[in-house]
């Protein structure tokens, strides 16, 4: 992935609490989400926070699976919008690897040192999916068989 800046309006939705979505990944029609683009492939829903979606969604018959542990990334440059691009685009690349299409920001430190800036992200993986078996597809579950005793 590469490093991408982002704006500071979008710098400020990056905060405690927040989910970042794949944008290919689908979700109840139910739950109405606002969503706004952060990065290649990947949007933040800015209209509630995480407790509150996980309600709506449960509600809706989805899940947003929990995948511990949180985890940190951080990141150095000169520019701030760059700093957190590239801190953030080290966390998507860890949620893109585990096959997860959801990620909720735990926590968020931007700080200014010496003609540079330091961005450091907390976030903890997420999987939204309306089965409640983590990565269950239908299609092969129907094709699994259990064995017959004898």
């Amino acid at each position: 992935m590469k490093a991408v800046s982002i704006p500071e309006n979008l710098l400020e939705e990056l905060k405690h609490g927040r989910l970042l979505l794949r944008t290919d990944a689908s979700n109840p029609e139910a739950v109405q989400m606002e969503k706004k683009q952060l990065a290649p492939g990947w949007t933040i829903v800015s209209s509630r926070s995480v407790p509150d979606l996980d309600r709506e969604i449960t509600r809706a018959g989805w899940h947003l699976f929990f995948i511990p542990p949180e985890f940190r990334v951080a990141a150095i440059a000169r520019d701030q919008g760059r700093t957190a691009g590239k801190a953030l685009m080290k966390m998507l690349a860890q949620a893109e690897a585990r096959k997860m299409n959801a990620l909720e920001i735990t926590g968020v430190s931007v700080k200014k040192w010496a003609g540079f800036y330091r961005a450091s992200i907390r976030g903890v993986l997420r999987h939204l999916q309306k089965s409640y078996l983590l990565f269950h597809e239908p299609e092969r579950a129907s094709q699994q068989t259990l064995p017959v005793a004898a």
